[in-house]
């Protein structure tokens, strides 16, 4: 390493005993200024290096196989700092902290080798960073910073990705997400958008005359753009759309033998794409005249460092306390943020160390601080890899998230054991008669000691019996304990109850127990869901009564509140007069509720001592289930595009009822697959429990023709339930329309209208028109949306157009919704749609 000047710096140069295979990658992983260097030795082991030559954590690390490419990086979140990304020839992916430790989910195996260098960026836009990676059979895959693929990855190209490095951007501003702009060795180039679809309206894939660099994404006088240049040296520029920029292709002339560059070369504020020919003549080619500085992915590995990442720049930060060790309840984290002027800040937990998070309410904020209220989310849990993510906004644009450490928490509320009577019996044995109060209804463990100097020291007490994995039903079972041989009158003795946690000491001295602390009976809640009369047992511990002077009560709310309970004249007792059963009349009490967290408690027979103890929780259902049926399609019915399925639904409760439709590959696959082309709402009062669910076959099952499903409902309320199968019926999906593009060309949020454009086609060459609904709960309802289309009817030769839609006039501000657009022919019948996800501000 030798600095301007030609002069090598202090630790320069170095020897390895094996050749370094990949190219150099200027890192810095810890962000603390100071700059490392990254690469990989052909004998698997990847090296990271400070400035002065120094292997730095516990690098160099052997990956067991070769790397193929140069290391890259990975933006970790938070004070987390970046991981460096690694593919090797025996088609593994790893992301390693500084540390040269691997990161939770990591490495990953593909399925073939990688056939591009690894690059980063936050593909989904939920505020973590994600890698991206071409293997060698034509698949680009997108990993989450946990190792898991997301959601509508891998995309299939049409051939094996052309060596080099992918470019990530967005060409149409639209949220948070990025796009993915690559070339495959068949000569085509492809932009994706971030849910594994190939991009709005582009028409791709666009073909180029010869093979093509790995494109650029960048800056021109005509708006963002894909920049590919062939090695025949022909230069291409598409828009948003697909479209040629004007004025493009351009020849340079000769080939062009290395990837492209682009930058202000003379420092103009112009822009321009760099291109070597074979001769070794550097040409520049203007791109734009005022650009300058704002270019997206300008290079082969994006920057001068090889770094790969498409790093968030000024967006909003935030980074978080890095708290450890137990918590019960409120857990309070200090966070600061690089922007102050925030449009909102969002909350997530997560319960299996980062993996997946689940977003919260449940806290409150102030500047410094965040208080998540843990026993609203997560009670009675006692967990020990949770984490807690800060995301925060600004306008439409996530920032950077920060994370917190591992903590655990415990929400477990330990058992309560109380005494009722100690009974002598023979060989100077003792019976001790108890009672357990245990909301979760956990397994329980039971321990004594005893001390003869007044507590200072405990000794471990002889018990037997049932003392170990007492589970529910046998709570308040006698156990045995022999009193140590040299027990005198003064000895104290203590007693408790564990689950996960241990529940207090009782203490007792000698043989004798508080008659006013003594609990009334056991309750043995249920350990299965129950319904109407509820049938539970009383274990008695200080003799039997009749079940009229044994007045009941029940919760809902974990006992903050307690009511009288109808109790049924059935009684039985076992054989040894300590055990009564008795039922509870729930459905007269609670008629229609479905509750996880119902409990009963008998209260002390009148004019005797003690204290009610409660059961564990159970779950009570008094809610009906609904029944469905299908009463059409018929078998071997014929279906293009709309199927409409009627039914008939009916539910004694009169609840509102969520429907879903599936189907099966008729004698083919016994999976059975949730429809995803519902026309109309799947959420129906009881003014529609008799009606027809259009689905629309072509969103899930395109271009087929004579396929042949089988088709089931779902009906649910508090339950559910299916209805019997119907079919087979046939779909020919062959020839109906499709929307094969649509992407927002402009967005105003003070007029709040939204202009996309689109574009159909119909194997037919039908008159078409475009019916557009929208959605703001991911689907289950649908509303017409207020919109414009020019042209109103489309046919062959003139199938693009333009929307309009007043979204102001549809309250959708601040609302996250989904935009469905369906091209109709015929007698308003219902091709192929397309979706939009647009959050409005």
């Amino acid at each position: 390493m030798v600095d301007l000047n030609g002069v090598e710096r202090p630790g320069w140069p170095l020897e390895h005993s094996s050749n370094i295979v990949t190219g150099i990658t200027v890192v810095d992983l810890d962000e603390d200024g100071s700059p490392e260097i990254a690469y990989g030795t052909g004998d698997g082991q990847v090296h990271l290096r400070d400035i002065n030559g120094n292997s730095v954590g516990s690098y160099p690390v052997d990956l067991g196989s070769r790397l193929q490419y140069q290391p890259t990086i990975a933006e970790l979140g938070g004070s987390s700092g970046n991981g460096l990304i690694c593919t090797t020839n025996n088609s593994r992916i790893e992301l390693l902290n500084r540390s040269g430790e691997s990161l939770p989910g990591w490495p990953q195996q593909l399925p073939v080798p990688s056939g591009t260098i690894p690059v980063s960026g936050d593909i989904d836009g939920d505020a973590s960073t994600d890698i991206v990676v071409a293997t060698q059979d034509g698949r680009v895959h997108v990993f989450n910073i946990m190792g898991r693929e997301l959601e509508g990855w891998p995309f299939r190209l049409g051939a094996r990705p052309v060596t080099g490095v992918p470019a990530l951007g967005n060409l149409i501003d639209e949220g948070n997400s990025l796009q993915i702009a690559i070339a495959s060795v068949d000569s085509l180039v492809y932009l994706l958008n971030s849910n594994g679809r190939m991009a709005g309206a582009w028409r791709w894939p666009d073909k180029v005359n010869a093979r093509s660099w790995q494109p650029l994404i960048c800056s021109t006088d005509q708006g963002k753009a894909v920049i590919a240049v062939t090695q025949s040296g022909e230069i291409n520029a598409w828009n948003a759309e697909g479209r040629l920029l004007n004025g493009f292709p351009v020849e340079t002339g000769s080939g062009c033998i290395a990837p492209p560059v682009v930058a202000d070369m003379d420092g103009d504020g112009a822009t321009e794409l760099i291109t070597v020919s074979p001769s070794g003549t550097v040409q520049a080619t203007q791109l734009s005249v005022n650009s300058a500085g704002s270019e997206i992915w300008p290079m082969a590995m994006r920057d001068q460092f090889n770094s790969g990442a498409f790093f968030r720049g000024d967006l909003p930060a935030v980074t978080v306390e890095q708290i450890t060790g137990e918590f019960q309840g409120s857990v309070t984290l200090g966070y600061s943020l690089t922007d102050h002027t925030l449009s909102d800040l969002t909350v997530s937990y997560s319960t299996d160390a980062g993996y997946s998070w689940i977003p919260t309410e449940n806290y409150t904020l102030t500047p410094n601080s965040l208080t998540w209220r843990s026993e609203e989310d997560l009670p009675y849990a006692d967990i020990g890899t949770c984490m807690l993510k800060i995301t925060p906004f600004t306008g439409s644009q996530t920032g950077e998230s920060g994370t917190s450490g591992l903590f655990h928490i415990d929400n477990n509320q330990p058992p309560v054991m109380m005494i009722s009577s100690l009974t002598p019996i023979s060989d100077g044995t003792i019976s001790l008669s108890y009672t357990l109060e245990d909301t979760e209804g956990d397994d329980i463990s039971i321990e004594g000691v005893y001390s003869y100097d007044d507590g200072v020291t405990w000794n471990l007490l002889d018990l037997f019996g049932n003392v170990t994995d007492i589970e529910g039903f046998q709570y308040g079972d006698s156990l045995f304990l022999t009193p140590p041989s040299e027990a005198a009158e003064n000895t104290l003795f203590r007693i408790r109850a564990s689950d996960a946690d241990p529940g207090p000491w009782t203490g007792f001295d000698g043989l004798e127990v508080d008659s006013a602390d003594r609990p009334s009976l056991q309750i043995v809640a249920p350990t299965t869901e129950v319904s109407g009369d509820v049938e539970f047992s009383i274990r008695f511990t200080q003799g039997i009564a009749s079940l009229e002077m044994l007045p009941c009560q029940y919760s809902t709310d974990l006992g903050e509140h307690w009511h009288d309970a109808t109790m049924r004249d059935t009684v039985s007792a076992d054989s040894t007069g300590a055990e009564l059963t008795f039922i509870w009349d729930s459905s007269t009490d609670v008629p229609q509720l479905d509750s996880k967290t119902v409990q009963l408690r008998a209260l002390p027979v009148p004019g005797s001592y003690g204290v009610p103890v409660p059961s564990s929780v159970f779950h009570l259902d008094n809610n009906s289930s609904p029944r469905c049926r299908i009463e059409y399609p018929e078998r071997y019915d014929l279906f293009r595009g709309l199927v409409p399925v009627t039914f008939t639904v009916a539910d004694t409760e009169w609840d509102t009822i969520t429907l879903d439709l599936q189907y099966r590959l008729y004698n083919r696959d016994d999976t059975w697959h949730s429809a995803k082309g519902i026309i109309n709402n799947r959420i129906i009062d009881p003014s529609r429990y008799s009606t027809i669910l259009d689905w629309n076959s072509s969103v899930d099952l395109p271009d087929v023709s004579g396929m042949e499903l089988e088709l089931r409902l779902l009906a649910a309320d508090k339950d559910s339930i299916w209805s019997e199968t119907v079919g087979p019926i046939a779909l020919a999906n062959s020839d109906i329309p499709q929307v094969i593009s649509a992407t927002v060309s402009s967005l105003n949020s003070v007029s709040k209208i939204m202009e996309v454009a689109f574009e159909l086609m119909d194997p037919r060459k039908r008159q078409l028109t475009l019916s557009a609904d929208y959605s703001a709960d991911d689907g289950l309802s649908w509303n017409r949306a207020s919109v414009s289309v020019t042209p109103a009817v489309l046919s062959n030769g003139s199938y693009s157009g333009f929307l309009q839609w007043n979204y102001g006039n549809d309250s959708l501000a601040g609302k996250e919704v989904t935009l469905r657009l369906t091209p109709l022919y015929g007698n308003n019948e219902p091709g192929r749609t397309r979706i939009i996800r647009q959050t409005f501000q």
